[in-house]
C-alpha cells in the first residue's frame, strides 16, 4: 500500500493550494479537492490525482481508498481540520493539477454574464455536463473557476466541461446567433425552437440579469414562464431549465 505520514513541509505546501493568492497570476497550479464523493467522481472521469491525503483511521476502514493506486499521505485530525473547507469535513483530500478543458468544436455554447456566486457557477457547470453542452464561456464578471466552492458544487465537472474565460467584448465579434435569456419577456421557452446552426445562449445573474450592453447584441429573447409569485429564479435553476430544453431538442 502506498502510504506514509505527511512531513511538515509537505503539509505547509498543500495548506496553501486553495489560497487565491497562491493561484494569482499563475497559469499552471495545483488545487486541493475534498471529500470521498468528489474524489470518486474525478477518478471516474479519468483525471489523474497526484496525491491523496487522509486521516489514518479513514484509510484503514475504506476499501475504496485502499484500492486507489495513488500515493497516500496520512494526516492528523488537527491537520485535517486545518485543511477542510466544509462544516462536516470527512478528513479526505486529493491534490491534482487544475487543467480545465478547452472549447474546440461546438454548436451550442452558453455564455455566462456576471455569475459571481461560486455555488451557482459550480452548479451550472455540473448541469452543463449532465446535458452535454459543448462549452461554457465566462465573462469577466464571473467568479474564479478554481474557487474550491465552484469545484465542489460542480462535483468535478469543472475539469471535464470545456470552459473559456473572455473579455466583455468577445460577443461583439461572434457570427453565431446570440440568444438572450430574460426573466419576463421574449418568446416563452416552451414554444421556442433553438436553431440548428451554431448559437450562443446568454444567461445573466439572478440579481442583475443580462447587462444592457449584451442585450443589444441578441437576435432573440427567451424567457421561462412562471406563476409570477416570485420575482426571479435562482440563476443555476434557470440555467438548468434552459439546458434541459436544449438537451431535449437536440439529444433526446
Amino acid at each position: 500500500m502506498l502510504e506514509r505520514t505527511i512531513s511538515k513541509e509537505e503539509f505547509k505546501h498543500i495548506a496553501k493550494l486553495n489560497n487565491p493568492k497562491y493561484r494569482e497570476n499563475r497559469d499552471d497550479f495545483d488545487i486541493l479537492i475534498e471529500g470521498e464523493r468528489l474524489i470518486k467522481q474525478v477518478l471516474d472521469d479519468q483525471i489523474p490525482l497526484k496525491k491523496i491525503f487522509l486521516c489514518d483511521g479513514i484509510l484503514q476502514n475504506s476499501s475504496f481508498f485502499q484500492k486507489v493506486q495513488t500515493e497516500k499521505l496520512l494526516l492528523t485530525k488537527k491537520q485535517a481540520q486545518q485543511l477542510t473547507k466544509t462544516e462536516n469535513g470527512q478528513g479526505v483530500f486529493a491534490q491534482l493539477a487544475f487543467n480545465p478543458c478547452q472549447i474546440c468544436d461546438y454548436r451550442r455554447l452558453i455564455y455566462l454574464n456576471g455569475i459571481s456566486d461560486p455555488g451557482n457557477l459550480g452548479t451550472i457547470i455540473r448541469t452543463a455536463a449532465a446535458f452535454k453542452i459543448d462549452g461554457l464561456v465566462l465573462d469577466e464578471g464571473c467568479c474564479d473557476i478554481s474557487n474550491p466552492k465552484v469545484v465542489r458544487a460542480s462535483l468535478g465537472a469543472v475539469f471535464s466541461v470545456p470552459l473559456l474565460r473572455v473579455s466583455q467584448d468577445w460577443l461583439k465579434s461572434r457570427k453565431e446567433k446570440i440568444i438572450i435569456t430574460d426573466p419576463e419577456k421574449g418568446i416563452p421557452l416552451g414554444t421556442y425552437q433553438f436553431p440548428e446552426s451554431p448559437f450562443i445562449l446568454v444567461i445573466g445573474s439572478e440579481a442583475h440579469g443580462v447587462t444592457e450592453d449584451i442585450k443589444c447584441l441578441g437576435q432573440d429573447q427567451v424567457y421561462i414562464p412562471t406563476s409570477g409569485k416570485m420575482q426571479s429564479l435562482n440563476a443555476a435553476v434557470a440555467a438548468g431549465i434552459f439546458l434541459q430544453q436544449i438537451y431535449a431538442q437536440f439529444c433526446v
